[in-house]
């Protein structure tokens, strides 16, 4: 019998992410990074991608992947309809939730970070001209894989049936927010209501409408905004290793890439994404 009360494994930020239920337990402090904070953890994050090896076989890459975030302290348990959702049709749909004990500004600075890149990657998609192979080619892409199978799953969870929307925030935070299995929500806080507001425009959208990135009332969840754009700016603008293969790409995100490695890939990948 496993008699561990801890354990501990490292992980790809999709897989960190994916399919889990989060919540902030009242007892944290509200979202209070700043501009440095937020800095510090891109450059985190660039330390690990530099410290990748491209060259090392496909079965190895979780032996040598780079650590980036830290540290990230979690308890796994059974939902709770009192205190994580209410149900108003009788069907449960949310089984287990992730308190996050220490990490959560890092988790939510990370969130933010993947819906801001999901609205530049729709943005940029739509100017590519689907006439040039290689645009095209980056297109289908991008709107196939990139959008569907990396950004979108970090911070959104399915909903069932009876709601109008078929998505739900990732992310909520004790005791002011609520999943609930129909119309209308309860997120009253900045990140949950953002999270919220996020997904409504990114299914509310079609090919001949805007999309822009919801704002928020919350000054410090508009200055963080702000802090994570500079951010991602400079780190999408610079010469950077990140884009140096396809496969360093894809192994940032725990996903193959082989069918995609045409020899102009790189190229395309460090002018476009």
């Amino acid at each position: 019998m496993d008699q561990a009360i801890f354990r501990g494994n490292s992980t790809y930020f999709v897989d960190y992410f994916k399919d889990r239920n989060f919540v902030i337990p009242s007892y944290q402090r509200p979202l209070s990074w700043k501009k440095e904070d937020v800095e510090q953890l891109f450059s985190d994050v660039d330390t690990g991608l530099s410290k990748l090896d491209n060259n090392h076989p496909i079965q190895d890459e979780r032996i040598q992947k780079a650590r980036f975030i830290g540290c990230i302290i979690e308890w796994s348990r059974e939902a709770s309809e009192t205190t994580d959702y209410r149900q108003a049709t009788g069907q449960s749909f949310i089984n287990s939730v992730v308190e996050i004990i220490d990490g959560q500004q890092r988790t939510s600075v990370l969130l933010i970070a993947f819906t801001q890149l999901y609205f530049r990657f729709l943005e940029m998609i739509e100017t590519l001209d689907t006439q040039n192979t290689h645009e095209a080619l980056l297109k289908t892409y991008i709107a196939d894989q990139v959008l569907p199978n990396w950004i979108f799953p970090a911070f959104s969870r399915p909903g069932i049936s009876t709601s109008t929307y078929a998505y739900r925030p990732s992310i909520i935070r004790h005791p002011v927010d609520k999943w609930k299995n129909v119309d209308p929500h309860e997120f009253k806080s900045p990140l949950a209501k953002y999270f919220y507001d996020s997904l409504r425009a990114i299914e509310d959208y079609d090919d001949t409408s805007n999309l822009s990135p919801p704002t928020s009332d919350d000054e410090n969840l508009t200055d963080l905004i702000t802090a994570i754009n500079e951010c991602l700016d400079s780190w999408c603008s610079k010469e950077s290793n990140i884009f140096e293969t396809a496969y360093t790409r894809e192994t940032i995100f725990s996903l193959g890439a082989q069918r995609f490695r045409s020899p102009d890939w790189h190229q395309i990948a460090k002018s476009d994404i």
